[in-house]
């Protein structure tokens, strides 16, 4: 199974920090700005994401088994 694309966005970024609001992000090399803003200097830091939740086995319909 191939991996999806992560996006390049500073709030996935080794160098930035995220502010309480959640919205903007303080940057070492560009200071304050938007969470989805993007540069050249952007580094993948991977326990910044958030996955999405897994499914439940109780969430999965079956096929009613025909006779």
């Amino acid at each position: 199974m191939a991996e999806p694309e992560i996006q390049r966005v500073c709030a996935y970024c080794d160098k930035a920090v995220c502010i309480s609001d959640g919205e903007e992000v303080v940057c070492e090399v560009r200071g304050v700005v938007t969470a989805d803003n993007v540069c050249r200097k952007f580094k993948y830091d991977p326990l910044k994401r958030v996955p999405e939740p897994a499914l439940s086995i109780a969430s999965l319909e079956l096929p009613d088994e025909e006779a």
